[in-house]
């Protein structure tokens, strides 16, 4: 639970119906997902490069004219150079340039739902509309996995963090809840490292 947080950017025009999808999941990640930021943006920017060299992981979502339509696939991005003269930055473009601008590039991510209508207008599709879960899903696991397996004082320090007061009964309690539901594992007894199970 340490470390650079997880950045969300989801990509696309929400007036051109599925290509709005990625701000359709970024609207259910809102408040679901802790320790992520999430930015919805309508294209790709270079001003985008400096919050993706900050975070430990970055998760583009958009929609593709690709593949099934709602089919969601996630696979891992990796930077590529830029071109002088870009009009339009791919995600794999953008990392590229924040490698050069920052000298760092994070571990990235592509989570993309095939659309089936890109015509004008607000409304996803029936077939995307039935995938977003499974998107914010797919978004929300890939976080999950950052930040594996955690201690009941990194989650005392958290709360601390956030202005919460919890005791550690409150906490342990909490903890061993998770663990009878199955939600959580419980890795080293000794130290009460448990990991989260998603």
């Amino acid at each position: 639970m340490s470390g650079r947080p997880a950045l969300v950017i989801a990509f696309g025009n929400t007036l051109r119906c599925d290509d709005g999808a990625g701000a359709a999941v970024a609207s259910q990640l809102e408040g679901a997902v802790a320790d992520a930021h999430i930015i919805v943006v309508p294209q790709l920017l270079p001003e985008l490069c400096e919050p993706v060299a900050h975070a430990g992981l970055v998760v583009f979502v958009d929609a593709t004219i690709d593949g099934a339509h709602g089919a969601v696939v996630t696979h891992r991005v990796t930077a590529a150079p830029t071109r002088s003269g870009d009009h339009y930055l791919s995600p794999e473009r953008l990392l590229g340039l924040t490698r050069t601008l920052f000298d760092r590039t994070p571990e990235a991510y592509l989570v993309s739902i095939g659309g089936a209508q890109f015509g004008f207008g607000t409304a996803l599709s029936s077939e995307v509309s039935a995938a977003v879960p499974t998107a914010v899903r797919a978004v929300a696991d890939l976080i999950v996995a950052q930040h594996g397996h955690f201690t009941a004082a990194d989650l005392a320090a958290a709360a601390t963090a956030r202005g919460l007061t919890l005791g550690r009964a409150t906490i342990f309690r909490t903890l061993e809840l998770f663990l009878s539901a199955g939600a959580l594992e419980r890795i080293d007894r000794e130290r009460s490292v448990v990991q989260l199970l998603v």
